[in-house]
């Protein structure tokens, strides 16, 4: 099981053969909200007054607010020189006015959770869920199994399905956030390993457009009953687990970082 670690000081660091993970409790950064706040910019903000849950806000400010500061810490600049630039496919990325280093990030959220993958050079996708039976598991399997994995996955014993469910739609997601792709990728031609107490890997891939057979996927623990995977293109690779306190903000005056 992966080790969360707290010392975050030689954290930013970040190799050319590593991959970091870093995971953020949303239920204790919201009291450090107001902080959080400072860091976004007004277009940031107005998205963030839009939700009407109101942990729904919370995400959308910490996580934003992480990306900056992340961000800024492991290219050496302030998180008010951080700038986005987005794909044909509304994927967030880091200006390459900025990105000397060529930083590639991506972000997950679910339940009281935020995770989010750091690398060089390769791109990353995480994802996380939370186990939920409130919704047609089996449907869901249909539209986005592989046939392998849908048979498979029927024929398993019912107190372990809906770990199985999870483990393979975080699996599939990591894998489609790394590319960037949303919906425009078709899950169903992909099969990867649905027993989540072994190896996670890619075991089939039908989607000759956008190859990932040689793709690593990494399970992680994030906390009981979630499901947790980053995927890279990165290979022989080391991993890094970091846990990051809202009291870890720094911010003396609204109008200065000293992060």
């Amino acid at each position: 099981m992966n080790i969360w670690e707290t010392k975050i000081n030689d954290a930013f660091q970040l190799n050319k053969d590593e991959v970091h993970i870093w995971r953020v409790n949303i239920s204790e950064s919201e009291q450090y909200l107001f902080k959080y706040e400072q860091i976004l910019d007004e277009v940031e903000i107005n998205k963030y007054k839009q939700y009407h849950q109101k942990i729904d806000g919370i995400r959308s400010v910490v996580g934003r607010a992480l990306i900056r500061i992340l961000s800024a810490k492991y290219l050496g600049i302030k998180t008010s020189q951080i700038l986005f630039a987005y794909s044909k496919y509304h994927k967030p990325f880091l200006s390459e006015n900025i990105n000397i280093k060529n930083l590639k990030f991506n972000i997950s959220h679910a339940g009281k959770w935020i995770a989010l993958a750091f690398s060089l050079e390769h791109e990353v996708g995480v994802d996380i869920e939370e186990y939920k039976n409130d919704f047609d598991i089996d449907g869901s399997a249909k539209l986005v199994f592989s046939p392998k994995e849908y048979n498979t996955w029927k024929a398993l014993p019912q107190i372990e399905k809906c770990a199985s469910f999870f483990h393979v739609w975080s699996a599939k997601e990591a894998i489609i956030k790394a590319l960037g792709l949303g919906f425009y990728y078709p899950p169903e031609n992909l099969t990867v390993s649905i027993d989540p107490k072994k190896v996670c890997e890619v075991i089939e891939d039908k989607n000759s457009q956008y190859p990932v057979m040689d793709w690593a996927l990494e399970q992680f623990f994030i906390d009981a009953n979630y499901s947790a995977v980053f995927a890279t293109k990165k290979k022989n690779f080391k991993i890094k687990y970091f846990d990051w306190k809202g009291s870890q903000i720094n911010l003396t005056d609204p109008a200065k970082e000293t992060f």
